[in-house]
């Protein structure tokens, strides 16, 4: 499985999240399955903390289509504060990929719930 963060992550903050990280072991995170990745709208520097410090990261497997609170007016199907997770990333991405790449063999364990 492919994991998709939505941009990149400044080392200040990760420094800031990997000493929470390192304390409670693990990190969960949001990810929306389109069916070949799982994109994370969310959670960038958990996902590296999980990394760079061994530790289990949890996936919460969330609907590609499921509607979600945004700022995203342009994206389609935008409608009172609220837009498909699909169509905020294509909003901001159109086919394309930001971010960081991660891969299952990034972590020590990936769990899927």
């Amino acid at each position: 499985m492919t994991i998709v963060t939505i941009h990149q992550y400044n080392e200040q903050h990760l420094a800031e999240v990997m000493e929470v990280a390192r304390k409670i072991g693990k990190v969960e995170i949001n990810v929306y399955y389109d069916g070949e990745m799982a994109y994370c709208l969310e959670g960038v520097h958990r996902v590296e903390a999980a990394k760079r410090l061994g530790i289990p990261l949890i996936l919460k497997n969330r609907e590609w289509y499921e509607i979600i609170e945004t700022d995203c007016e342009d994206a389609e199907g935008y409608a009172e504060g609220k837009a498909a997770v699909s169509a905020i990333w294509e909003y901001a991405y159109g086919t394309g990929v930001e971010g960081s790449i991660y891969s299952e063999s990034d972590f020590v364990s990936v769990e899927v719930e």
